[in-house]
C-alpha cells in the first residue's frame, strides 16, 4: 500500500505550532545566543533573495522564522510539477502560479510579523535593467545562479559594502560563498573573556574601599561574605610589603602561587568545625589567574586602531568610534572600563559598593570617548546625531572585542591560481571511508568540479 504524503496539512500544523510558541516567547532561544543587540540587527534586516527554488525557500524560512523585518523574492519562474515534489512551499493547486509570489505567500505565514514581497522579473533581467535596486537591502542572496549573473551582482554590490551570499547545491553537494568588503563586529560574543578588574592599578574608590576593610574585626559570617576582589587587594598590600617591593604584581605562575600563599593566609576557621575552607576564598583561588593580569590594549583592538582609517576615519558609526578609542587610549594608556563585574560570593551591600564603582568609572570613561566622537564628527563635518552616547557606552563595554573581516569578490577568486588545488587534486589518496565503504572524495576535486559547472 502506498500513502500520499500530505505537505498543506504538514505545513500548517508546522505553522500553528510556530504561532504558539511565537506568542509565549518568540525569539527567546536565539537572543541567549547573539543577545538583545544582535536581534535588533535582525529585525532591522531587509533580504532580497535571487531566485524560489526549494534551496531559496529553505534559507528564507531559517531567516524568517528569526524575525527579519522583511524578506522579497526576485524569480520569473512558474511553479511545476517537480516544485510540487521538492519545494515545501508550493503544492499542487498552485501549478502554473509565479513560484515567487507562493512562495512568498507561505514564508508570511510562519512569521506574520515578517514583511514579504516579490517581483516576478526574471533576475538576468533585473541584473541588467535594474541592479542599483539591490545595493539598498541589508543582505542580497543568490540562489543556483549562473556564474556570470553571480560575478556581476558580487562585483556591483562589493563595492557598496553591501553582503552577497552566493548559494548553489547539485543533488548532496553545495556551497556557500560570501561575498562582502568590510564586515564591522561590535561584539563578538567570545566565551570566557577574563574580568577587566584592574588590580593592577586600581582606582582611588577601590582602594578606600580595601582601606576601610577590616578583615580581623569581622564576624565570621562577615568574613567569608567578603568579594574576593577585595580579599585581592588587601592579600597584594601584604604580599608586596613582605618582598619590599610597592610595584611588583603577580602577572606570572611563578609570582601567584606565592601571592596565592599570602591571599590563603588571611582565612579563617569555621567557629565549630575549625574549617578553613571559606567559599568566597575558594572561589577566589579558582579566579586568581584570571583576575590578576597587567591592563594592556587586546592585539585584536591595537590592530584596529593601527589601521590608517583609525586615524582618518570615514563617516561609517564603527570607524568613528573606533577613532574615538585610538584617541581615548593616546591619553589615558589604556582601554575604557567594561563596568562588569564577575559574579562572586558576597554580600548584598558590598557588592552593591562594588558594582556601583566600576559602573561610575565605566560611564565616566564611555562620556570621554563619546567627547572624542563628537570631536571627530565636527571635524569631518558628519551628522550631528551620527553617535549617541548609549552607542558609545555599548561599545566601550564590548570593546575588547571588536573586530573588522574583509572579504573578496567572486571575480578575484575566478582570477586566482590553481596550482596549489591541483597539487592537493595530483596527491590525494582515495580511501574508503571506514564506515560506509564509500570512497571519499577530497574537497579540492569537489572545488574543481564545482568551477567547471558553467564552462
Amino acid at each position: 500500500m502506498s500513502y500520499k504524503i500530505n505537505y498543506s496539512l504538514i505545513r500548517l500544523l508546522f505553522v500553528f505550532k510556530l504561532k504558539g510558541i511565537m506568542a509565549a516567547d518568540r525569539y527567546d532561544r536565539q537572543v541567549r545566543l547573539w543577545g538583545d543587540e544582535g536581534q535588533i540587527c535582525v529585525e532591522h534586516a531587509s533580504i532580497c533573495m535571487l531566485g524560489s527554488s526549494a534551496l531559496a525557500t529553505e534559507i528564507l524560512k531559517n531567516l524568517v522564522l528569526t524575525g527579519v523585518q522583511s524578506v522579497h523574492i526576485v524569480d520569473s519562474a512558474l511553479v511545476t510539477n517537480p516544485d510540487v515534489g521538492n519545494n515545501f512551499f508550493v503544492e499542487e493547486e498552485e501549478i502554473g502560479e509565479p513560484r515567487a509570489k507562493v512562495a512568498v505567500r507561505w514564508l508570511k505565514e510562519l512569521n506574520p510579523s515578517v514583511e514579504g514581497d516579490y517581483d516576478i522579473r526574471s533576475v538576468e533581467e533585473v541584473v541588467r535593467t535594474d541592479l542599483e535596486s539591490l545595493q539598498y537591502f541589508t543582505l542580497v542572496i543568490g540562489s543556483n545562479l549562473h556564474e556570470a549573473t553571480a560575478v556581476t551582482i558580487s562585483d556591483f554590490l562589493f563595492d557598496r559594502n553591501v553582503p552577497f551570499l552566493h548559494a548553489r547545491i547539485f543533488g548532496f553537494v553545495g556551497y556557500i560563498r560570501i561575498c562582502v568588503k568590510e564586515h564591522t563586529i561590535l561584539n563578538s560574543r567570545a566565551e570566557n573573556v577574563a574580568p577587566d578588574v584592574r588590580l593592577d592599578n586600581p582606582f582611588e574608590e577601590l582602594n578606600e574601599m580595601v582601606d576601610a576593610l577590616d578583615l580581623d574585626s569581622m564576624s565570621y559570617e562577615e568574613h567569608s561574605h567578603t568579594p574576593y576582589l577585595l580579599l585581592y587587594l588587601k592579600a597584594l598590600k601584604l604580599w608586596r610589603k613582605e618582598l619590599q617591593d610597592e610595584t611588583i604584581f603577580p602577572d606570572d605562575y611563578k609570582k601567584r602561587k606565592h601571592f596565592e600563599k599570602v591571599l590563603m593566609s588571611l582565612r579563617r576557621p569555621q567557629p565549630d568545625t575549625d574549617s578553613l575552607e571559606e567559599e568566597n576564598f575558594i572561589e577566589g583561588r579558582t579566579a586568581l589567574a584570571r583576575s590578576m593580569r597587567i591592563t594592556k590594549v587586546p592585539s585584536n583592538v591595537r590592530e584596529l586602531l593601527d589601521h590608517p582609517k583609525a586615524e582618518e576615519p570615514d563617516c561609517t558609526p564603527f570607524w568613528v568610534m573606533i577613532a574615538a578609542l585610538r584617541r581615548f587610549v593616546i591619553t589615558k594608556g589604556v582601554m575604557p572600563l567594561t563596568g562588569i563585574l564577575p559574579d562572586m560570593i558576597s554580600d548584598s551591600e558590598r557588592y552593591v559598593a562594588l558594582a556601583t564603582i566600576y559602573r561610575k568609572r565605566a560611564t565616566e570613561d564611555a562620556e570621554k570617548v563619546f567627547e572624542h566622537a563628537l570631536e571627530i564628527i565636527r571635524e569631518k563635518q558628519l551628522p550631528d546625531d551620527l553617535i549617541k552616547l548609549a552607542d558609545c557606552e555599548f561599545f566601550c563595554r564590548n570593546a575588547s572585542m571588536i573586530g573588522v573581516q574583509h572579504g573578496t569578490t567572486i571575480t578575484q577568486e575566478l582570477n586566482s591560481q590553481l596550482e596549489n588545488i591541483f597539487a592537493d587534486v595530483r596527491d590525494a589518496e582515495l580511501t574508503p571511508n571506514p564506515n560506509t565503504g564509500v570512497v571519499q572524495i577530497p574537497p579540492a576535486v569537489w572545488y574543481i568540479l564545482l568551477r567547471a559547472v558553467d564552462r
